[in-house]
């Protein structure tokens, strides 16, 4: 795994059809899955393989990021209250979330979003967004569509 940009900058890899964002300290923050318009499904490997390669244009992807920390699969047993605390612990971050989708929806392009269990951490509940905009299949280009998203993020401490 190569990393380009300088500290304090975000990263951008691609690995088999998406696109993995790292942040400056090299720790992975996030998913970024183009929608690949393939009408025959017996080639889409290597279609898909052929448009990253040739940098196509795409229209649409989808943004997964982490959302919160359950923390409730780690201990066989847990009582109620420390359930409790943990919940409620985390309304506010979900408050947050919420916030931040109802101003920056459409300024980033942002047309619904899903939360689900991460694909790395049972703990963690991740979201995806789907984003209506136009990507060129390269590291470089990609981040620059990101970016804005990942600063305003950071930003505002929700990643």
């Amino acid at each position: 795994m190569i990393f380009k940009n300088s500290k304090n900058d975000w990263n951008c890899i691609y690995e088999d059809s998406y696109y993995k964002i790292y942040d400056w300290d090299k720790n992975l923050t996030g998913y970024f899955f183009p929608v690949y318009q393939i009408d025959d499904e017996r080639s889409e490997d290597s279609v898909i393989q052929k448009m990253n390669e040739d940098h196509e244009e795409i229209h649409n992807g989808y943004f997964m990021l982490p959302f919160i920390k359950i923390n409730i699969y780690d201990n066989q047993e847990l009582d109620i209250k420390r359930i409790y605390e943990n919940f409620e612990n985390n309304l506010d971050k979900i408050k947050n979330w919420m916030d931040w989708i109802n101003q920056k929806e459409n300024n980033f392009n942002i047309i619904n979003n899903i939360v689900s269990p991460s694909r790395e951490d049972l703990n963690m509940l991740s979201i995806t967004f789907f984003i209506r905009d136009t990507y060129i299949l390269k590291e470089n280009e990609i981040l620059k569509k990101l970016k804005p998203i990942l600063d305003d993020l950071h930003q505002n401490r929700l990643i």
